[in-house]
């Protein structure tokens, strides 16, 4: 069948995009959003099992049944509702339904490559007066995958979007055109003071190479921890950003997570976990803490978490690479406000949002995440540095916390 490589193809690259997405969706939200037929995440994925299963049945069976051939009923008046239901998927195991989703995919994979052409014309009856060709049933298969695996991603994007809204904030950095703007940016003006003590910040407190990066964005970070000789995972939420750091970096490890689940990277077994600027762009106190929870279970027992986010004063003072003059209000934020301010080093000059934070709370959730502050440093600007500088010199824009188990 001269399109069985190309179907074959486009489903395992499904596979590998979708099979760390699914493993790193919330629990909460597995049975908690339902599409338009009322089924959640676990139920469409339990669908799509039995979608996999009924068709690699077919293909079997005409290869020897007579033409047309009668199927017991599956996708017809409610039937596959009735699979659903019957089989609990509900209650079902997430992970093991994940791993049955990817193999059965598979070996109908296998199953396509290996299809006698002579069979591809033969019929089924997949309902009453309609007959359907074994090729048009293969050929028709991509479709149907794809129809649900975007209903999912439709769910994962309205809980998000619920999220964001219920915070009253918006991530900046999660539309294209930021994100396309964003990956042109490397280290400049303000943002050079940010990278440029972390090499001698790294050395003095860290031992061993695996490093993950977490809020990756187009991987500028990443890449700077690769530069160090670190064996580095960038991860992030934002796909727009995650696709164009696969882009520029096209041998490097770039992932999809959800917020606090980071079950994909397994436990204890990072010597560093990386967050620069991404706590900016967190809302809610339970929202932070979960995620610093998580970012610390990825850490070896003498690993360290590096946080480099912005202090208060970045908000009220002018920089290199910032002005917030036409944002008084931030004049008079408290911890969890959105606060404003234009990026002058990209060509999109919308008004960025990120997250208030004092630096009291922030010992207090580091305190509620389990993590225990091992040292803090504010860098300043130097005169012999060729750089414009506004208020670096004598203002810190930045705060960078060392943190351990």
């Amino acid at each position: 069948m001269k399109e069985a490589e190309a179907i074959t193809s486009e489903v395992k690259s499904l596979i590998d995009l979708w099979e760390p997405r699914l493993g790193s969706v919330n629990k909460e939200i597995l049975s908690s959003e339902k599409n338009d037929q009322n089924r959640t995440i676990k139920q469409i994925l339990g669908h799509l099992i039995d979608s996999t299963s009924n068709n690699t049945h077919r293909i079997v069976h005409l290869h020897y049944q007579e033409s047309p051939f009668s199927f017991p009923n599956y996708a017809t008046f409610g039937n596959n509702d009735r699979w659903i239901a019957i089989q609990n998927y509900k209650d079902e195991d997430w992970n093991n339904m994940i791993q049955l989703w990817k193999y059965s995919l598979l070996h109908f994979c296998h199953l396509v490559q290996n299809v006698d052409d002579s069979k591809l014309e033969k019929e089924w009856i997949s309902a009453p007066d309609t007959k359907i060709t074994l090729k048009t049933m293969i050929v028709d298969f991509n479709r149907h995958l794809k129809l649900h695996l975007s209903e999912i991603e439709e769910l994962l994007s309205r809980k998000s979007e619920m999220t964001s809204s219920d915070q009253g904030f918006k991530n900046t950095y999660s539309n294209q055109t930021r994100a396309e703007s964003y990956s042109k940016l490397e280290f400049p003006n303000t943002y050079y003071l940010a990278y440029r003590d972390l090499p001698k910040i790294i050395s003095e407190h860290i031992t061993g190479k695996k490093a993950v990066d977490f809020g990756c964005g187009t991987g500028r970070s990443t890449r700077f921890l690769k530069q160090l000789g670190f064996d580095a995972t960038g991860i992030d939420i934002s796909e727009s950003m995650i696709r164009i750091a696969k882009e520029l970096d096209k041998e490097g490890d770039y992932r999809i997570v959800t917020d606090g689940n980071y079950k994909q990277l397994g436990s204890s077994g990072f010597d560093i976990v990386q967050s620069i600027f991404t706590f900016d762009n967190i809302p809610g106190w339970e929202n932070r803490t979960t995620i610093l929870k998580g970012l610390r279970d990825l850490l070896k027992p003498t690993g360290k978490l590096i946080c480099l986010d912005s202090t208060p004063e970045l908000y009220v003072n002018e920089w290199a690479s910032f002005s917030t003059m036409d944002f008084p209000e931030n004049n008079y934020a408290k911890t969890g406000d959105i606060v404003r301010d234009i990026m002058l080093d990209v060509e999109d000059r919308s008004p960025i949002e990120d997250i208030f934070w004092t630096l009291d709370d922030y010992h207090k959730l580091f305190s509620m995440a389990g993590l225990k502050l091992e040292a803090t440093y504010k860098p300043l600007g130097l005169k012999e540095e060729p750089y414009d500088w506004k208020s670096e010199l004598k203002i810190a824009p930045w705060i960078i916390f060392v943190l351990g188990k």
